[in-house]
This record gives structure tokens, sequence and C-alpha cells, in this order.
């Protein structure tokens, strides 16, 4: 898609956190694991498009897990950014530290507002059940648009983008639905 992301992991807990960061493609296929030591209030950096064992073209997700010593949970905090080739767009994304069954999403645009457009990446957060994602898109006039259902393998993503259910020059709002994780 001509851009790559960079993305920071901060150890926000009190203690040495062990990190795992996996990298899961569209078809739920573990691509590349990172394995990392991260000191309590440090941050690893990784610009994917410096790793070496993610190819080009890869379109995937990360799932990211802390561990103390003792192998309880750790606390660590996540932001992304992806660059377009370019150097025209920025986009950004923050972590979460669990997900959820239904979404609101406040900005949902096609094509407004200089040629504005919203695409959603939507991750599978269990790594061992599929799930069935629909987001259905309401207009500033009260149109409801649904997009097609997409089954997300477990650990990966697919894409929603606005354009591809709403109609060109439409804003407004999203609602993103899974049914089981």
């Amino acid at each position: 898609f001509g851009a790559y992301t960079i993305f920071s992991v901060q150890n926000a807990d009190t203690v040495l956190n062990n990190v795992s960061i996996k990298f899961y493609d569209t078809l739920a296929v573990l691509a590349h694991t990172i394995n990392i030591p991260i000191a309590p209030g440090a941050a690893y950096y990784v610009d994917t498009g410096l790793v070496a064992a993610l190819l080009v073209g890869f379109n995937g997700s990360a799932v990211i897990e802390a561990k103390r010593a003792d192998l309880s949970n750790g606390s660590v905090v996540a932001s992304a950014m992806e660059l377009d080739e370019p150097g025209i767009g920025l986009k950004a994304f923050e972590g979460a530290a669990q997900g959820a069954q239904l979404l609101y999403m406040s900005s949902a645009l096609c094509m407004v507002f200089g040629g504005t457009n919203t695409s959603y990446a939507v991750q599978n957060t269990s790594l061992t059940t599929a799930t069935d994602v629909t987001v259905t898109f309401t207009d500033y006039a009260g149109n409801e648009y649904t997009s097609v259902t997409k089954t997300i393998g477990a650990g990966a993503k697919a894409s929603f983008v606005a354009c591809d259910t709403m109609p060109l020059g439409t804003y407004g709002a999203a609602i993103v639905e899974s049914t089981v994780t």
C-alpha cells in the first residue's frame, strides 16, 4: 500500500518486562517474532520498514505481550504511526490492553474535506479463535451503510475502507461489531 508502520512499546511497569512482539499476516500466519527485555519506563522502537523478516509488501498486525520475571503479566503501552513512502500522509494508532466485540468510531469519511478518507484496520485480539466482523457506517443524515462481513483469523487483521461502503462525499461515524472475540 506504499506505507510502512513505525511503533514504540513502552514499559509502563515498575520492573523489567520481557516483551514479545508477534507479527501476523492477514491470513493469521505468524510471520515473525521479536523478543526484547524493556526496562521500567524505557521504550523499544520498531520501524517495520527495517525489519528484514517482514518482506516487502507485508500486510498484517502486531500482538504485543509483556511478562515479568515471575511470569505474571507486565504492563506496556504502544503507539504507532504509518508513513506514506513519499512522505505525504501520516496515520496514527494507539494500542489497547484488551479488545471488545463492539466499538464506536467517531469518524467515517469518504472523499470529503479535500479528499479525506477513513479506513479501519480491525485486529482480532484472540490468538486461538476466528471472528466475523461487520462495520455499519452512519452518515450525517442518519443513513446506514453496512460493510461486507469479513472473517478475521486469530491474531490477524482486516481492513474496512469507508469508500467501499459509503457514497462519495459522505461523512459520519461507524460501529464495528465482532461475533466472537
